[in-house]
C-alpha cells in the first residue's frame, strides 16, 4: 500500500500536482519538443491576424486575437528596453507580438503580472479565454 501525499511526502517542499502536471505535459508533447529543437522561433501573431494589445491603469493586461496563436501560451515575457513582448510556448517555443510598445502602453505592461489571452470570433463573441503570467524582465 502505497503512502499518500502529505506535505511530509512531497520532494523538497514542491506540490507534486505542479510537478506531475509538467511532466504529463512534456510527455503528451513529446513530438512536439523534437519539432521545437528544429524550429524554436515561431512567426509573430502579427504576420498572420492583427490582434489588439490592451492595458489599463490596474496593471491589467489583454491581447484580443482572432486565429489560433502559434502554439499553446505557457507565460509571455516583455522587455520594456526593446519594448517586445513574446509568448513561451509548452514545447519551449517562442513567437513575438510582432509590434512595437507604445509609451502608454509600455508604461502600464511594467505593472502588470497577469496577461490574458481572449480569442473571439468574426462577430466578436469570446471562443477562448486563458490567463498567463507576464514576467516583465527588469535591467
Amino acid at each position: 500500500m502505497t503512502e499518500p501525499h502529505t506535505p511530509e511526502t512531497e520532494d523538497m517542499g514542491q506540490p507534486r500536482v505542479f510537478i506531475d502536471a509538467m511532466l504529463t505535459v512534456m510527455a503528451d508533447h513529446l513530438v512536439d519538443f523534437r519539432l521545437a529543437e528544429q524550429r524554436p522561433v515561431l512567426p509573430a501573431v502579427h504576420t498572420s491576424q492583427s490582434p489588439d494589445l490592451l492595458v489599463n491603469e490596474n496593471g491589467q493586461a489583454l491581447l484580443v486575437y482572432r486565429e489560433k496563436l502559434p502554439g499553446e501560451v505557457w507565460w509571455a515575457e516583455y522587455d520594456p528596453e526593446l519594448r517586445r513582448l513574446v509568448f513561451v510556448t509548452l514545447t519551449g517555443q517562442i513567437f513575438d507580438f510582432g509590434l512595437a510598445i507604445h509609451d502608454i502602453v509600455d508604461f502600464y505592461l511594467q505593472a502588470a503580472g497577469l496577461i490574458y489571452l481572449v480569442q473571439i470570433d468574426a462577430k466578436g463573441k469570446i471562443v477562448n479565454l486563458d490567463e498567463r503570467k507576464l514576467i516583465v524582465r527588469k535591467s
